[in-house]
């Protein structure tokens, strides 16, 4: 696969590979799915089943290992932040677009994310969002969490 910038990636344990989606190549911003394979060190490029995400960097990914899936939160391509949610299985190389219960907060990019494996549920700080530089700065009002 093409070289890419700001995608995001996870480690996955029981495959022995790291996955990585979207990102920015030459040819512009990408919803690829790939993967390197640490056994053979050798990169392929997936073709996922499901509701695969728009193309888009700068976004959260994080890893469930208990759930071995895969969590993607925003991002942005252009002018376009996005406020979505996105589940991965990485069993099956299949994505499901989340709807949860509550409010998804609004659109951001480069922001930070984590899952607590504690208590299962991703948590998102911060970022930008539009396409300026609005910073988010009140950190304490704005950290969401999600889990199913």
């Amino acid at each position: 696969p093409a070289a890419r910038v700001s995608p995001g990636a996870v480690y996955d344990a029981p495959r022995d590979r790291i996955v990585f989606f979207g990102g920015h190549t030459g040819s512009g911003t990408v919803n690829q799915l790939i993967e390197l394979d640490l056994g053979t060190m050798a990169w392929a490029t997936l073709a996922p089943g499901g509701t695969v995400p728009a193309a888009r960097l700068y976004h959260v990914m994080v890893h469930d290992a208990a759930g071995q899936r895969a969590v993607i939160h925003g991002g942005v391509l252009g002018s376009a932040a996005y406020a979505d949610l996105f589940t991965l299985d990485l069993t099956t190389d299949t994505f499901t677009q989340v709807a949860p219960p509550v409010a998804i907060p609004q659109g951001r990019w480069q922001h930070t994310g984590v899952w607590d494996e504690a208590v299962g549920r991703l948590a998102i700080a911060g970022g930008y969002v539009g396409s300026g530089l609005e910073a988010l700065t009140d950190g304490a009002a704005d950290t969401w969490f999600w889990g199913d």
